[in-house]
């Protein structure tokens, strides 16, 4: 697998890629997603020297909407300190996920004997999908399962969760092309992108999701 290819095809979609309910506005150097009262900043590639300038420019944009938001960073983006800058505008990382890229081009992968995976298809496998995730991540998962009965309702495979039993949760995947990225492009690292949210009085902070 040709991790630049990967970075390259989860930029495009972060970029361009408007899923069910998201209005998609693509701008210079960054790209904002809304849908219904969230609202975030989906992809960026800041320029060293206006950077800063325009982090606060977008905090300043929200803000004066009476809107929380979120920035999603990932470590391939630009400047390569951009975490750093987004922090010391008062935002608040939230802790590293890691994202998985897998070519199906090389057939399923091994089964594990403990684990038993399978994807979710009925109404009544949620329940026990939220409750899942939520014990083991102690935080609410509605939204994330009104996307998933949504897209069960619809037929659409826009979203397809999978109930792993003998793992910690089960997952929720958007239907995209692609993983993200490694620490500062070194190929074979852990895909890891964060969330940053205001924490400020003015700006309340946004459940991450």
């Amino acid at each position: 697998m040709d991790l630049n290819q990967v970075r390259q095809r989860l930029d495009d979609e972060r970029r361009y890629l408007a899923r069910g309910g998201e209005t998609v506005s693509v701008q210079p150097h960054l790209t904002r997603v809304s849908n219904g009262p969230l609202r975030m900043v989906a992809w960026s590639s800041l320029d060293e020297a206006t950077a800063d300038q325009e982090i606060a420019e977008e905090v300043a944009r929200h803000a004066a909407e009476g809107n929380s938001f979120e920035w999603k960073f990932y470590s391939h983006d630009k400047p390569i300190n951009l975490l750093a800058r987004l922090q010391r505008q008062g935002l608040v990382a939230g802790a590293p996920e890691a994202v998985m890229a897998y070519d199906l081009s090389a057939g399923p992968p091994c089964t594990v004997d403990l684990c038993n995976v399978v994807r979710i298809a009925r109404q009544d496998q949620i329940e026990h999908y939220r409750r899942v995730a939520e014990e083991a991540l102690g935080k609410d998962y509605s939204l994330t399962c009104g996307q998933l009965a949504d897209a069960l309702a619809q037929r659409s495979t826009q979203h397809l969760g999978y109930d792993a039993s003998g793992v910690s949760r089960p997952r929720l995947l958007p239907r995209a092309r692609c993983g993200a990225d490694g620490r500062r492009h070194q190929a074979g690292r852990p895909l890891s992108p964060r969330r940053c949210t205001p924490d400020k009085p003015a700006y309340p902070r946004a459940p991450r999701l």
